[in-house]
């Protein structure tokens, strides 16, 4: 009876444990699409108490109905992928891409849901003389 209190014991533990370390949420904007499309912007804002690294490829833009992984073709800002993002701090990720298919911008975060209910986002579209054109909230 002891061993099997002990092997209950160490189970639970390490479930308890074990599985908050590989939580993810993923938050994504709706698919965004304007004739005059030029520049991707997807913006995260952490309103939590804690810090998060935030991995490479965390911060990801698509395009269209398939959703496919967008190539830059010029520019690219990123002060998101492999980086910590601070409590209460943003950080976005700019993209210069070939217009006309749409896009959508998807976040995955490393954290539990509870943790990603603190997590604010937008993306926007701009035209080529940064004019925004459209936009929507992550969810």
């Amino acid at each position: 009876m002891r061993l099997y209190r002990i092997a209950l014991a160490a189970t639970v533990l390490w479930l308890g444990t074990s599985a908050p370390a590989h939580a993810t949420t993923v938050l994504a904007s709706s698919d965004l699409y304007s004739a005059n499309e030029h520049f991707g912007v997807c913006f995260i804002f952490n309103g939590s108490t804690q810090d998060v690294n935030l991995p490479i490829g965390a911060v990801q833009f698509k395009a269209g109905i398939s959703q496919v992984d967008v190539a830059p073709i010029g520019g690219q800002y990123d002060t998101c992928n492999g980086k910590t993002l601070a409590a209460e701090r943003g950080c976005l990720v700019w993209v210069e891409y070939v217009p006309g298919a749409g896009l959508t911008c998807k976040v995955t975060l490393p954290v539990t849901a509870t943790v990603a209910k603190s997590f604010r986002g937008s993306f926007m579209l701009e035209d080529g003389s940064h004019n925004s054109l459209t936009r929507d909230d992550l969810r």
